[in-house]
């Protein structure tokens, strides 16, 4: 297969995957730094939101709030992690 970029290099990979929306997470970031920024960006995409700005602030802080809870930080962001063999 051609690449679209042919003189970038070999094919990039990665050894870990990162799964957000999981119903099991098995890590946790902390994003008590980023919050804000991480507001912002949900807000950003406004055809995808609710015309409330406030509502998705509280969304996205409790969400973020009940997984840093789960390891004692005060806003987290969980994911699946799935290794990968090459």
């Amino acid at each position: 297969m051609p690449l679209y970029y042919p003189n970038t290099g070999p094919p990039h990979q990665v050894n870990t995957m990162l799964l957000s929306g999981t119903h099991e997470p098995d890590v946790v970031i902390d994003i008590t730094a980023s919050i804000d920024a991480k507001v912002a960006a949900v807000l950003a995409h406004g055809s995808q939101v609710t015309d409330d700005p406030q509502w998705v602030r509280s969304a996205v802080m409790g969400r973020a709030e009940a997984a840093g809870r789960e390891v004692g930080i005060r806003f987290g962001e969980a994911f699946r992690c799935v290794e990968l063999a090459h």
